[in-house]
């Protein structure tokens, strides 16, 4: 069952332009990776797509000229051969099993030039030309384009030298340089033809200046520049694997350190309670059992929620501070024939968790709603003083309820 649609990548040359930079890092003519498609029902006529492109570039239909790239051998993207009038009325899918084009008669090629004081290769434009012509036909053409260049960048045309067409991108699978996608970089005889170098549609041609002794600048050549690139990107892959060699030592060490820490403090609480013995026990509700114990010299409460049972992936617990006035609720009721609070104690109380509460309600971003707030959920240090506890259910009235 053919799919619903077909995924088709438009490039203007305004993309090759933009998208390679100044630079020169990207050797090839467009990253199709960074290009956008569209997505056109099968049935859809090329020329139909072709309004579409109107409509999304603002291109007329008679100034489009539709060019098919075709997978090379290196596995990079190139132009391989114009469509026909007669094809544009094909549907979308149809395309993919298009004919050879007959005509070989002229190649449509990619020019970019090499500034080797700047180490810079840049995509300037793409010529037509007769496979039985010379490229050195097309000099005076690349010498207008690098003085156009040089104008652009303020350098004087008295700098430049003869230009040559020196180097070849071809599509063939060599490793005299090793890309990711393979390259292959000759240099061209001018005084052979297209046809007679191997030159077709698609590959892009290098040009620069003659260089004399001894102003040779460190990369002198496009090959030696795409040397260079092809290192400096090895070394950035060596580089990001080496940092990420060391964020993962240090995860596992955070990891460690966690679950030492983790082993620690449930040793701790183990020994502070004798293994939890019933013994040890002060308190037991509806959200867990609370314990009575001593750590590093200090007398500590500790509360296991009944919702987990201990030990197991998740530890449950909190530890505070043992208050040895226990909760309100315990002395409002005298337990353990306790003596009653005085008057001022109780005001006291009272004063602090209305402070308490002024200070969890004020704060608009971050306002808390106890949400279970009662005798029993106050506690009373030795002094006396007040301390609110057991906020489960603040989580869970989230942030809606929160004022």
């Amino acid at each position: 069952m053919p799919p619903p649609y077909s995924h088709i990548k438009v490039v203007r040359e305004d993309d090759i332009r933009s998208r390679i930079g100044e630079d020169g890092h990207y050797f090839d003519l467009i990253d199709f990776s960074a290009i956008k498609g569209f997505n056109v029902p099968p049935t859809m006529t090329i020329l139909r797509f072709k309004e579409k492109l109107t409509e999304k570039f603002g291109t007329p239909l008679q100034c489009q000229r539709l060019w098919w790239w075709a997978r090379r051998q290196n596995n990079t993207y190139r132009v391989d051969r114009p469509l026909t009038t007669e094809e544009e009325n094909l549907p979308v899918l149809n395309t993919n099993s298009l004919p050879t084009w007959s005509n070989r008669d002229d190649a449509l090629v990619f020019l970019k030039h090499y500034d080797p004081e700047k180490a810079q290769l840049r995509y300037v434009g793409l010529l037509s030309v007769k496979v039985t012509s010379r490229p050195s036909e097309i000099l005076p053409k690349l010498r207008s384009l690098a003085d156009f260049l040089l104008m652009q960048t303020g350098f004087s045309n008295s700098r430049m030298n003869k230009f040559i067409s020196s180097v070849l991108v071809s599509p063939f699978n060599k490793q005299e340089i090793k890309f990711e996608p393979s390259v292959w970089c000759e240099a061209i005889d001018i005084h052979n033809t297209f046809s007679a170098g191997e030159i077709i549609t698609g590959d892009i041609i290098c040009f620069q200046k003659i260089l004399k002794p001894p102003d040779i600048p460190k990369y002198p050549s496009v090959a030696s520049f795409l040397q260079h690139v092809c290192d400096q990107k090895t070394y950035e892959e060596v580089r990001k694997v080496h940092i990420l060699e060391e964020e993962i030592v240090t995860l596992k060490h955070q990891a460690d350190t966690y679950l030492v820490q983790k082993e620690k403090a449930v040793t701790d609480m183990k020994q502070a309670t004798e293994h939890f013995k019933n013994a040890r026990e002060v308190g037991d509700t509806e959200y867990g059992h609370t314990y009575k114990g001593m750590i590093h010299n200090t007398k500590v409460l500790i509360k296991l929620s009944s919702s987990q049972k201990l030990f197991q992936q998740e530890v449950s617990a909190l530890v505070y501070e043992w208050l040895p006035n226990g909760n309100l609720e315990d002395r409002i009721i005298c337990t353990n024939n306790s003596a009653p609070l005085s008057w001022y104690n109780r005001t006291q109380i009272i004063g602090e968790i209305c402070c308490a509460l002024l200070f969890l309600h004020s704060n608009k971003s971050t306002a808390l709603v106890h949400g279970d707030l009662r005798p029993c959920n106050i506690l009373i240090d030795a002094n006396y003083r007040s301390k609110i506890c057991n906020f489960g259910m603040s989580n869970l009235l989230g942030p809606s309820h929160q004022t």
